[in-house]
């Protein structure tokens, strides 16, 4: 607690609410104490940043940067300790990173700046500049205006009052993940699609790298609602596969195929199989409705409306089954359509893995 006394004492010239209970923890609104100490970290203390950032910075988001408890205004430890086993109660909050700043890469990143369990700390753009980049993420022709305010500050993006570095380097190594306490990167570029590329995403200090493409390798490949529980924190880079896939794969354990319609956005499956059991469509029909309605709910959806590929522009699920679409030939043969938003559904997709992950690797390390 050496260095967190240190930090306090310059902290009180602006938190004069800072105190220390019995227990030595903060009664405090942990959000807010957080981002004091990184701004203390940038600015009032800049000859310590590369020293203190990769150590202090880590430690705070593992002590502090956790869900509200029921009184949002403060905490105590008596609060914390009592919640210790109840993973509803306490999340960490992930730091994150982006490598690559196209389609896929901007709606991760505002995904991840909606989300509470993220904390964006760092983009890897190429050669955009801040300016061009705030430009970028603010306006979509698609999914519209981001939320909040988009501005700059040097060489940062600053998203809600939150600054998050950004760098243009080939090489990702020299980024610096860790030290800017991006842990889970995001590997949008579509060039590191292997354990040997991607390795230079950690050794830029990330822990772990997830493909927002299909692996070019043997790369562990997972999609969420269906395989995630085969990742046991073993695998340092993690496929999301493609969006296609993740359309496809919660209606069944078959290849399929998708086709592209002429919109802007939004993509459809074309799933046709031959059944070995014959069934009927309606009962069809009432397993994917009670899957989607049960188990599979955040990731498979069912619509029994007449609606078009524009409806379901920023659908977050990952495949929305289609009743009134299909057709079934026979008792054995049939068609079934179902929709999904191949870029936010997508990057929704992407993020959830990379919490996933942080998850699991967090309950191993415990």
């Amino acid at each position: 607690m050496a260095l967190l006394s240190v930090v306090l004492q310059y902290s009180r010239l602006t938190i004069y609410y800072v105190g220390i209970t019995a227990d030595g923890l903060l009664t405090m609104s942990n959000e807010i104490f957080l981002t004091y100490i990184v701004y203390i970290l940038t600015h009032i203390l800049p000859s310590f940043h590369t020293i203190l950032y990769s150590t202090l910075y880590s430690t705070l988001y593992t002590l502090f940067y956790i869900q509200p408890f029921s009184n949002h205004n403060s905490f105590s430890g008596a609060g914390l300790k009592s919640s210790v086993s109840n993973d509803s109660a306490m999340k960490m909050v992930t730091g994150m990173g982006v490598n690559g700043f196209g389609r896929i890469g901007r709606l991760v990143s505002r995904i991840m700046m909606d989300d509470p369990d993220c904390s964006l700390t760092a983009i890897n753009a190429g050669s955009a500049t801040p300016d061009y980049m705030a430009y970028q993420y603010k306006y979509d022709t698609i999914h519209g205006i981001a939320k909040g305010t988009v501005e700059i500050d040097g060489d940062f993006l600053v998203l809600n009052g939150e600054k998050i570095q950004t760098s243009r380097c080939r090489d990702p190594k020299e980024v610096g993940w860790g030290a800017l306490g991006a842990d889970y990167v995001c590997e949008s570029t579509g060039v590191f699609l292997t354990k040997e590329s991607a390795q230079s995403i950690i050794d830029g200090g990330a822990k772990k790298v997830i493909y927002s493409a299909p692996a070019k390798d043997d790369s562990q490949t997972i999609v969420m609602g269906v395989n995630q529980d085969e990742y046991d924190g073993s695998e340092n880079f993690v496929s999301c596969a493609s969006c296609t896939t993740n359309g496809l794969a919660p209606l069944g354990k078959l290849t399929g195929m998708a086709f592209r319609v002429p919109t802007i956005d939004v993509s459809v499956v074309d799933f046709t199989c031959r059944l070995k059991k014959a069934t009927t469509y309606e009962e069809i029909c009432a397993v994917v409705k009670a899957k989607a309605e049960g188990e599979m709910k955040p990731f498979l959806g069912y619509c029994d409306e007449p609606l078009v590929s524009t409806d379901f522009q920023g659908d977050i699920r990952s495949s929305i089954f289609d009743a009134q679409a299909g057709i079934m030939l026979n008792p054995n043969f049939v068609k079934l359509i179902a929709w999904y938003d191949n870029e936010w559904g997508y990057s929704c997709r992407v993020v959830d893995l990379m919490k996933h992950v942080a998850t699991i690797d967090a309950k191993i390390a415990a």
